[in-house]
This record gives structure tokens, sequence and C-alpha cells, in this order.
């Protein structure tokens, strides 16, 4: 086991990890591959734990995972695309990369406790969403991460709908059915009465929310 490592990103700095261990598959040594592919690594890293199971060879290396109990705002790439976002992540993934860069992926999300904070504005006092839980498939492509279908359940607000967010440019671009949460503050109370109805529920509200990440900006229509 490793202690105190630190993980190099190619985009981005470093990620600081509390220990790091790393294990070949043995049976894969019995049958002559001296490299004992896939590997077996776990770390923790940002408050939690990840485990995942690493296979390469070819110039492409494929990545199994597992996140329990990962605290977002200690996560860099968390924060990188969801500044001011807190809570605890759980979730699976599975990465496929060519020569260290990644190509596509996919897996779901679990978050609890989330709260992000959200600078809308033309709305004063609307400075954070109490998300609550939040559940989501998510699948990557190039450097576009897309959360769909998301379900959020929170005691400012309860929505489905898509997000797509842009790790290069650091944009945003939802599109969620929303209501208020049981407790709502009047500032969002306020912003959802301004919003479309809903085509299929006319006590629900559509949100649209573009723009960049530490800046999004709601779009009335």
């Amino acid at each position: 086991m490793l202690t105190d490592v630190t993980l190099p990103r190619a985009n981005g700095p470093p990620i600081p990890a509390a220990w790091l261990t790393i294990r070949p598959t043995l049976t894969a040594l019995v049958r002559g591959d001296r490299r004992g592919r896939p590997w077996h690594v776990s770390l923790g890293v940002c408050g939690g734990v990840i485990a995942a199971r690493v296979d390469a060879g070819d110039g492409t290396t494929v990545v199994v995972a597992e996140g329990h109990g990962l605290d977002l705002a200690a996560c860099p790439p968390i924060t990188a695309v969801a500044p001011g976002i807190t809570g605890r992540a759980h979730g699976t993934a599975r990465l496929q990369l060519r020569d260290g860069v990644r190509e596509s992926g996919d897996g779901t999300l679990d978050l609890d406790d989330a709260v992000w904070a959200l600078p809308v504005s033309g709305f004063q006092g609307l400075d954070r969403l109490r998300a609550g839980e939040v559940k989501a498939t998510w699948r990557l492509a190039g450097e576009r991460l897309a959360l769909e279908p998301l379900e959020l359940s929170g005691p400012d607000l309860v929505a489905s709908g898509r997000v797509s967010l842009g790790l290069d440019d650091r944009t945003v671009d939802a599109r969620l059915t929303v209501q208020a949460g049981a407790e709502a503050p009047a500032p969002i109370r306020r912003l959802l009465f301004l919003l479309p109805p809903a085509p299929d529920d006319r006590r629900a509200r559509v949100l649209v929310v573009q723009g960049a990440t530490d800046a999004p900006h709601v779009v009335l229509r």
C-alpha cells in the first residue's frame, strides 16, 4: 500500500489520494501474462473509496470502477465542472481510453445531501439549490458528459430530465421538468412561477439552464 499519493491529471490539478493499492490478477500470471492483467486498484480519494479493474493492451485501456462516499467538495474533477457543489457521491463507471486519453464511458451516479451553489443572474437570493437525493445514468463522449435520465428529489426542488456538461469548456445545458420542493424558499417559488408550464403536467414547469458552470443562467421561454 502506498500512502499520501498524488494522482496526475492531463487537464487539471493533480488529485491527492490518502492511499493506493495495486495488485495483478494471479490467474493471469499463472497463464503466462507477465503483466498480470487486469489489475485491481483501490484508492482512498475525495474522502471516499474507489475500487477499479484496469485492463490495458494495444493502446486501449478499459477501466471498470465503483465509488462510495466521495466528498463532492473535495474532488477536483467534480468541482471543475460543478463549482460550489457539496454532498456525497456513489456510483459506477466504465471508461475506455486510447493512448491515455478518454474516449467514452458510461455508468450510474447517486448523490446524497447534495447542495449546489447557483449564482443565477437576475434572481436575488437564489444562491443555492438543496437538491437532496440525485440519481442519474451518465454517458461520456469525448469532452461532453450527459446525465440522462436524471431524477432529483430535494427540499427545494423535485425534478427530472437531462443535464449535459462540457468538460473542456465548462458549460452546462440542462432541460428539466420541475416542481417546488416542500421547503422551497420564496426565490425558487418565484422563479418557477415565471417558467413555462410542462406540456404533460400543468402543475410542473420546464426549466432550461445554460451557460458557464460557474455562472449559469435560466432561459425563460
